[in-house]
């Protein structure tokens, strides 16, 4: 991303199998970055639906429409928030792994 960009932030419905909580879409989507930025969405005790906050995960949505998990997200349970390192935007929702 070599310009002054705008970004919008909506929450849109998920279909994420499995999905919990919130989903956002995160535009302009599918923009590049120069270097990798972080991304940090807040979850709530019902997220976890009566698994443990550890096993949140965001995944992202690609423009055909596949869900993909970002098994490099981490976990801040002191603000609640999961976060990831990513080098691109896209549509992105909780997912919880279950055991």
């Amino acid at each position: 991303m070599s310009a002054d960009t705008e970004f919008k932030i909506t929450p849109v419905s998920s279909t994420l199998p499995m999905g919990s909580g919130n989903c956002f879409r995160l535009e302009p989507e599918n923009i590049e970055f120069n270097k990798a930025v972080e991304v940090s969405i807040p979850y709530t005790d019902e997220d976890t639906d009566g698994s443990a906050a550890e096993m949140l995960y965001l995944a992202y949505q690609d423009k055909d429409g596949y869900w993909t998990g970002l098994l490099g997200s981490t976990l801040d349970k002191t603000n609640k928030q999961v976060k990831v390192n990513t080098g691109t935007l896209a549509t992105g929702a909780f997912f919880v792994v279950l055991s």
